[in-house]
C-alpha cells in the first residue's frame, strides 16, 4: 500500500489510487515492486505478509518512507492492480500451464503485435481480458484473442496504439463455474506510433476454436475442421457440423474490410443432425466464422460453440471487381460500449430498425451455467428494449445480432461490456478524476522528419482523428481536434463534425460515470441534464437510465434519514421510556446503533440503549444519524445488524411502536446501501483480511 505521507500536504482524492502506481512482481524466490510517482512528496509505502499456514490475516511486515523531489514526467497509472501481482510465480503451473514465450512481467512490443505462448498439460477453460487505464473494455475486446490448442494456451494481440496495457489471464477446470482463477498477468508496454493498426473481425467471445463447456452442453461437434484457423484456397470453403436432433446452428461471418464484406456470402443448410456451412470470400482478407447453437423454439438467446479466424487467399477477378470501386465498401465497425453498474439489472435499448434480435452474454473471465431468464426482450412506448439479468458480480460480454428470416444466418450490430462490480469499487477504480488531477501531456502519433509538408500533416491529422473516434479516447480526440482545427480544418468537414459530437458525448459519459461514483444527488441531476442534452443519437440511453435509477435511489436514502431526523422528541422518550419493550422494539435499536458505530456489547442489555437515547449534543442519536455515512461502515457490521432484524417486518414494529417502526425502515434502507457499496476497509489498519 502507498500513501502520502501524514506531514505532507496531501491531496485524498489522488491517494486513493497510488497502489496504481506500484508494480509488485512476485517470482518462486523473489518480490520487486517498482514505483512510479506522479506527484512529489513524501511517501509512506507499507508491505503486508501472510502465513499461509496461519490463517487469512495479513500482518505489516515492513514501512519504507520514500521522499521523491520531483514528479516522474507523463506518468500515467498503472492500467490494473491485480492482487495477484504481475508475472508468472510458482502459482501458475497447478493451473495446467507454464509460459513458454513471456516468462517475465514485463513485455515490451515495437510493432504492437504479440503472440503470447504457454505450455498446457492438461484440458481447462482459459481466459483473457486486456486492459488500458484510458480506453474501454468493449473497444479493447476487439484487439485480443486466444486459442486452444492440445498442448498450449495462446494470446495474440494487436494493440492499437502506444502505451501500456495489462493482459490478465484466467484459468478454470471444465467442471467449474463462475469466475476463473486469476493465474498471470502481464504489463505489456507498447512503443507503436502506427495509429492504423486494426482490431481482429469479430470473435464471439474472445477465442478460437472449440468453445469446450458450450460445444458439449449442445452436442455440437466440427466435423470437417475442428482447428481454429483456417486458410480459404480461392476464396471458399465449407465446413461441416454434426449438432443434436433438438438444436439449431446459426452462424456470424465478419470482416474489418469494408470491400470484402461487400463481397462474401454464406449458406447454411441442414440435414438431420448434420449441418453445413458454405463460405465464399472473393476478396483477399481476413474474416472470422462464429457459430452459435441454441435449442429449437427458443432463440432469444444464442450460444458460442466454436469460432474460427480465416485468411482468405481470394480470386484475382473479385478484386479487380472492387479495387476502385467506393461504393462497394460496407461500414464494418461495431458499436461499442462498456457500462459499469452495481446495479443487478441493466436494461438496453434496441434500434428499431432491428426486427429479429438475438442476445449472446458470457462472463469474461469464467463460466455460468445458461439461464434462459437472464434476457428478456421487451417493448415500452414503441422502444424495444433487452433487459438483462446480472445476478454475480463481474466482467460480462454481451452481443447483439440480427438474426435472418431463415434464422441461421446473422450479422453483429453491438457489443457490450457491462461491469457489475460494488459500488464501492466504482469509485476506488475511477481512473478519469486522478487523470484530471495529474493532467499528463498526451501527444497524438507523431510525424515523421520527412512529414514537413501542410497536405501530409493534413493527412495525418485526419489518421489520428479516425484513430481517436475509433478507440473512443476522449483525451487523444480533444488533442486530435484541436490539431486538425489549427492546420486548417473545415468546420464543416464530417469527419470534424462526427468528432467534435462524439467528444460531447464522451465527456458527458464521463460527467455521469464520475457523479455516480460520487453517489451524489446534485451532481447527478446536472450530469443527467447534460448528458440528455447531447444524446442526440440515443448512445447515453442506458448511462442515462442506470444514473436515474442511482439518483431515486439515493433520494430513497435521503428520505429514510429525514423521516428520522424530522421524528418528535417525544416520540423517541416514548421508546426510551419502555421498562420492558414489545418484541421487535430493542432489536431494532440494536441495530441501528451497530449501524452507528456502537459495539454489539454495548447495546445488548435494554438499560444501555436507554442510556444511549437520552444522550445529548454530539452523542445524540439523532447528531449520529444526521452524520452517517454508509460507506465508512464495515460489511461485517451491517451484516451482524441485518441477521438481528431479519426476523421482522414493518409492519410487526409498527404495530407495537411507529417510533421504533422508523428506525427499522431506516436501519434496512442503510443496510442495503452499505451492502451495495461493499462495506468500508477492515477497522484494524495494521491487519487486512485476505
Amino acid at each position: 500500500m502507498m500513501y502520502r505521507s501524514r506531514s505532507g500536504t496531501s491531496d485524498s482524492k489522488i491517494d486513493v489510487f497510488f497502489d496504481r502506481f506500484v508494480l509488485f512482481e512476485k517470482q518462486k524466490d523473489f518480490l520487486r515492486f517498482a514505483l512510479r510517482f506522479p506527484i512529489k512528496g513524501s511517501f509512506k509505502f507499507d508491505i503486508y505478509g501472510l502465513d499461509v499456514q496461519d490463517g487469512d490475516v495479513f500482518d505489516l511486515c515492513c514501512t519504507y518512507i520514500i521522499n521523491c523531489p520531483r514528479a516522474k514526467h507523463n506518468c500515467l497509472p498503472l492500467p490494473d492492480c491485480p492482487p495477484l501481482g504481475w508475472g508468472p510465480d510458482c502459482e501458475i503451473e497447478a493451473s495446467g500451464l507454464i509460459p513458454v514465450t513471456h516468462k517475465q512481467a514485463e513485455i515490451v512490443s515495437t510493432d504492437g503485435f504479440l503472440e503470447i505462448r504457454l505450455a498446457k498439460n492438461r484440458v481447462i477453460a482459459f481466459y483473457q481480458l486486456l486492459k488500458h487505464s484510458l480506453l474501454d473494455d468493449a473497444t479493447l475486446s476487439k484487439y485480443s484473442v486466444a486459442e486452444l490448442k492440445t498442448d498450449e494456451a495462446i494470446v495474440y494481440l494487436r494493440l492499437p496504439q502506444k502505451g501500456e496495457y495489462a493482459l490478465k489471464l484466467f484459468a478454470q477446470d471444465l467442471k467449474d463455474q463462475g469466475i476463473a482463477k486469476n493465474i498471470l498477468n502481464y504489463l505489456i508496454t507498447c512503443n507503436n506510433t502506427n495509429s492504423e493498426l486494426k482490431p481482429f473481425p469479430n470473435i464471439s467471445n474472445g477465442l478460437i476454436g472449440r468453445n469446450p463447456k458450450t460445444s458439449k452442453s449442445y452436442g455440437v461437434d466440427a466435423v470437417s475442421h475442428p482447428q481454429a484457423r483456417l486458410i480459404a484456397k480461392n476464396g471458399k470453403i465449407v465446413i461441416e457440423f454434426r449438432a443434436d436432433l433438438n438444436v439449431e446452428l446459426v452462424c456470424e461471418m465478419h470482416t474489418i474490410d469494408g470491400k470484402a464484406a461487400q463481397k462474401m456470402q454464406k449458406v447454411v443448410t441442414n440435414s438431420g443432425n448434420m449441418w453445413k456451412l458454405d463460405l465464399d470470400m472473393p476478396v483477399q482478407a481476413e474474416y472470422s466464422l462464429n457459430v452459435f447453437a441454441h435449442e429449437k423454439g427458443h432463440s432469444d438467446q444464442i450460444y458460442n460453440v466454436h469460432s474460427y479466424l480465416i485468411k482468405s487467399e481470394g480470386r484475382k477477378e473479385a478484386g479487380e471487381d472492387v479495387d476502385n470501386d467506393e461504393t462497394n465498401v460496407v461500414d464494418t465497425s461495431i458499436p461499442t460500449e462498456t457500462l459499469d453498474t452495481s446495479e443487478p439489472e441493466v436494461t438496453i435499448p434496441i434500434s428499431r430498425n432491428c426486427t429479429n434480435v438475438a442476445a449472446a452474454i458470457h462472463r469474461r473471465n469464467g463460466y455460468d451455467p445458461h439461464d434462459p431468464s437472464q434476457i428478456k426482450f421487451l417493448s415500452s412506448d414503441d422502444i424495444n428494449v433487452i433487459n438483462v439479468k446480472l445476478r454475480n458480480y463481474g466482467e460480462y460480454m454481451l452481443n447483439f445480432y440480427e438474426v435472418a428470416e431463415n434464422g441461421n444466418t446473422a450479422q453483429i450490430i453491438a457489443k457490450y461490456q457491462i461491469n457489475r462490480k460494488r459500488p464501492g469499487e466504482l469509485y476506488h477504480n475511477n481512473i478519469s478524476s486522478i487523470m484530471a488531477d495529474i493532467k499528463p501531456s498526451r501527444q497524438s502519433t507523431p510525424m515523421s522528419k520527412g512529414d514537413r509538408s501542410k497536405e501530409e500533416a493534413m493527412r495525418q491529422a485526419r489518421r489520428n482523428v479516425q484513430s481517436a473516434i475509433d478507440l473512443k479516447d476522449a483525451n487523444n480526440l480533444d488533442e486530435a481536434i484541436k490539431r486538425f482545427i489549427k492546420l486548417g480544418a473545415d468546420e464543416n468537414d464530417p469527419l470534424l463534425r462526427k468528432a467534435k459530437q462524439l467528444l460531447q458525448m464522451l465527456k458527458a459519459k464521463s460527467d455521469l460515470i464520475e457523479a455516480s461514483q460520487k453517489r451524489n444527488q446534485a451532481l447527478l441531476e446536472k450530469a443527467i441534464a447534460h448528458a440528455r442534452s447531447v444524446n442526440v443519437n440515443h448512445e447515453l440511453d442506458v448511462q442515462i437510465a442506470l444514473a436515474i435509477r442511482l439518483r431515486d435511489h439515493l433520494a430513497t436514502i435521503e428520505k429514510l434519514r429525514h423521516t428520522v431526523l424530522d421524528m418528535e422528541a417525544k416520540t423517541v422518550s416514548e421508546i426510551k421510556s419502555y421498562s420492558n419493550p414489545p418484541d421487535g422494539v430493542h432489536q431494532c435499536m440494536i441495530a441501528t446503533f451497530l449501524l452507528l458505530g456502537h459495539k454489539l456489547s454495548e447495546v445488548k442489555n435494554w438499560q444501555q440503549v436507554q442510556v444511549l437515547l437520552g444522550k445529548t449534543g454530539k452523542e445524540s442519536l439523532m447528531r449520529k444519524i444526521l452524520n452517517f455515512d454508509a460507506q465508512a461502515v464495515p460489511i461485517k457490521r451491517a451484516q451482524v445488524a441485518k441477521k438481528i432484524i431479519q426476523p421482522y417486518n414493518k409492519e410487526q414494529i409498527r404495530d407495537v411502536s411507529a417510533g421504533a417502526a422508523t428506525f427499522y425502515n431506516w436501519a434496512v434502507g442503510m443496510i442495503d446501501e452499505v451492502d451495495s457499496y461493499g462495506g468500508a476497509e477492515q477497522e484494524d489498519p495494521m491487519r487486512l483480511i485476505k
